[in-house]
């Protein structure tokens, strides 16, 4: 062996060692696709007489909450059910659902511990919950990811990280404090309020007052009872068939159309 194939050999030998090296430094960046290779169910009711309030600490996960239907002789509860995965089975184990009553508010609260490194990036463990109430139950979510569903509650706030929102039939007023994702809430007996980062909002069929702050995306309104007042980034905005004032208190870009205004519209 001459001494050129020697130097050619100790070469590649720390061009293999520098890609390896490089690859290492890669792999807490690795993306694994089985997200659910360990999985349990945990399911539980609880009696609602006495409860006014339900409160859900929601991590990462779909979440969807529903009216269930009233069968005369039947007791009120709130009936929980959640789909738990993780990767790893150690994690599985520690993941739970757990629920405590005070006073009048019923805290259902999803138990998932914290994955700080990035290997676990879109892999993350999640619990998806579906949660049944009575009928008008005034709900509260703080929620961390993924997709939400809020279907025939009571006066309802969300606090939201990201993921789609969707809530109909809400008897009583709706509140929402949003990161990212879409928005849409379609027919609430009581007023409308959203603070929103990013994401396309859609409102329909509110019987009082409507307020948007709005960073970005587009923005639809359309039957509403009362007032609406709209702060917003960027994005096109669409607002009809409004029977109180429509006011535009901020507008960074995008198109704006009104129809069908009854009251009179202030924009800048």
């Amino acid at each position: 062996m001459d001494t050129q194939t020697i130097s050619d050999g100790l070469s590649l030998k720390k061009r293999v060692t520098l890609l390896t090296s490089f690859l290492i430094l890669l792999l807490p960046m690795v993306v694994v696709a089985d997200v659910c290779t360990y999985e349990k169910t945990v399911s539980f009711t609880v009696p609602a007489d006495a409860v006014q309030r339900l409160s859900i600490r929601a991590e990462t996960g779909a979440l969807a909450v529903y009216a269930l239907p009233t069968r005369e002789g039947e007791q009120d509860e709130v009936r929980v059910e959640a789909h738990v995965c993780s990767a790893r089975k150690a994690t599985l184990d520690y993941m739970d659902v757990v629920h405590s009553l005070k006073g009048d508010v019923l805290l259902v609260q999803a138990v998932v511990p914290e994955i700080n490194s990035a290997f676990w990036i879109n892999h993350y463990p999640y619990i998806d919950l579906d949660i049944g109430i009575p009928a008008g139950l005034a709900v509260t979510i703080k929620d961390g990811s993924g997709d939400m569903q809020v279907n025939g509650s009571g006066m309802l706030q969300i606090d939201d990280g990201s993921g789609s929102i969707t809530v109909g039939g809400i008897v009583g007023d709706v509140r929402i404090e949003d990161g990212s994702g879409e928005i849409n809430v379609a027919q609430v007996d009581g007023a409308v309020d959203i603070h929103d980062g990013s994401g396309a909002i859609d409102i329909s069929h509110v019987m009082s007052d409507v307020v948007v702050d709005d960073g970005s995306g587009e923005l639809r309104i359309a039957q509403v009872g009362g007032a609406v007042s709209i702060s917003d980034g960027s994005g096109s905005i669409d607002v009809v068939d409004v029977e109180q004032a429509v006011t535009i208190l901020e507008d960074g870009s995008g198109s704006t159309e009104y129809r069908n205004i009854t009251g009179d519209i202030f924009q800048p």
